[in-house]
């Protein structure tokens, strides 16, 4: 319980390593809908994104390649699934972007 007390006052907000100023809470900008959505999996196909990533199962998401949710233009736009989606939400910059593939 100690730990848990500790880590919610010293890990959360700008102490925390996944910190990017807030724009988690942002909200997402009024071309970040359905049609636009669809556009990108039109586009691309409804598969994830990330390299290497040619087996990936299951649900995937629409992510803002440079994490500007007020950015939501095509160029801006990938899918991925909830798994890879998640780990570069994690992990911003570090590694292989997914734009690389």
């Amino acid at each position: 319980k100690c730990k848990a007390i500790f880590r919610s006052q010293n890990y959360n907000g700008k102490n925390s390593s996944n910190w990017r100023g807030g724009i988690a809470r942002l909200p997402y900008d009024s071309n970040f809908n359905k049609k636009t959505k669809d556009r990108i999996y039109q586009i691309i196909g409804k598969k994830c994104f990330f390299p290497n990533s040619d087996e990936c199962k299951g649900r995937l998401s629409i992510h803002h390649i440079n994490y500007n949710k007020t950015k939501s233009i095509i160029s801006n736009l990938i899918p991925l699934c909830n798994a890879h989606n998640a780990k570069v939400n994690f992990n911003p910059f570090g590694g292989k972007s997914p734009s690389d593939r």
